[in-house]
């Protein structure tokens, strides 16, 4: 990636960069950092702000809001925002922490949403290849640099040199090639490509050794989704493109697997929905008999709406005065309609969950 290349990606998502300031349970101050996704979410890593009283979010770069946009300016606020003098975020919901506690990934939510969003990547754990392996990056955070008198945005250029699997974690990391520092964590790794290729985490070194030893390691985006989309967090320009994987729980009856593994002899299924664009449940079933069971019981649970019905399938969207509420019903409705196939007997059932959170689906 050459010069022009590193500065135009610098030069639109370094706005996106904030400091994060944190006080620990022994008193001892210290930094990280953190980046915006979308709609005041910040993505940083877990251990920057678990357990910690955090002091002072800010961003220290600045970027100018075109004039047809002036209407979202802040009151009094002037063209540019961010920088040292209009920096400070303040924080309305969070830290919030991935639901696996070994997974270096957390959260948190400004009152300031109008910053730049670096997009995630689509490059999913099962997905990831050698790919990215000689490809360039970007790396930026808010590594301490002595003598400075305030926390200063370092960028540095980078290469991914592998892809890692490592003991103990469930996602696969990144290896740069750039410097490992102290403050890094919960940055971001950005692709040449223009997107996010993962959160700065650690530096992956041989015990007793110092960061700069190691390797400057960064963790893919799935945990990422994972955390935002539990939280129900996740931006709509991060989910645009995902059709309600992230908002979605799927459960599936089938009769038998064919030898390729593929599910034979679909039965139907059952998906809950929690996308603000289309929340519901959607149950399907080429057995008039056994939709028509499913549909009854998931008709019991409260006043809905039908949004669209076929032959094989039907979908609901219940109506809740607020989201707390819609999520507990769609809960139990897809239960009840769950419990009709499974009382059907013969059945094989599978299942996933983007999210990841039973409590999301009571």
């Amino acid at each position: 990636m050459d010069f022009e290349s590193r500065r135009d990606l610098w030069a639109k998502y370094s706005p996106s960069m904030a400091y994060v300031a944190v006080t620990t349970s022994v008193g001892d101050e210290s930094i990280g950092s953190a980046f915006h996704v979308g709609e005041g979410v910040f993505v940083t890593a877990r251990h920057v702000v678990e357990g910690v009283e955090i002091r002072e979010i800010a961003t220290t770069e600045s970027f100018r809001i075109p004039a047809e946009d002036q209407s979202r300016t802040p009151p009094g606020a002037i063209t540019y925002i961010g920088g040292r003098a209009r920096g400070k975020l303040n924080l309305v919901r969070g830290p919030l922490l991935h639901p696996d506690p070994e997974v270096d990934v957390a959260a948190f939510v400004v009152d300031y949403r109008d910053l730049p969003a670096i997009p995630l990547g689509d490059h999913l754990d099962d997905w990831l290849g050698s790919e990215f392996i000689l490809s360039s990056a970007i790396v930026m955070g808010y590594p301490p640099v002595p003598t400075s008198a305030y926390p200063v945005l370092v960028s540095a250029g980078a290469e991914v040199n592998a892809v890692v699997d490592r003991y103990g974690t469930a996602h696969p990391h990144f290896v740069l090639s750039t410097m490992a520092r102290g403050g890094f964590s919960g940055g971001v790794a950005l692709s040449q490509f223009g997107f996010a290729l993962g959160v700065i985490t650690e530096s992956l070194s041989r015990f007793g050794q110092p960061p700069e030893a190691g390797f400057l390691a960064a963790l893919t985006v799935e945990p990422i989704y994972n955390c935002l989309a539990h939280h129900r967090i996740l931006p709509l320009s991060q989910r645009a493109h995902w059709d309600g994987h992230w908002s979605s729980r799927n459960t599936f009856f089938y009769k038998q697997v064919l030898m390729d593994g593929e599910i034979g002899n679909d039965a139907g299924s059952v998906t809950r929905r929690l996308d603000p664009e289309r929340p519901g449940i959607l149950i399907t079933s080429r057995d008039p008999t056994l939709l028509a069971a499913a549909r009854a019981a998931a008709s019991a649970v409260g006043p809905h709406t039908i949004r669209d019905e076929k032959a094989h399938l039907v979908e609901f969207n219940y109506l809740a005065a607020t989201a707390g509420e819609l999520a507990t019903i769609l809960g139990r409705a897809a239960r009840a309609a769950v419990d009709v196939f499974r009382a059907r007997g013969g059945l094989k059932e599978a299942g996933d969950s983007q999210d990841g959170d039973d409590e999301l689906w009571p």
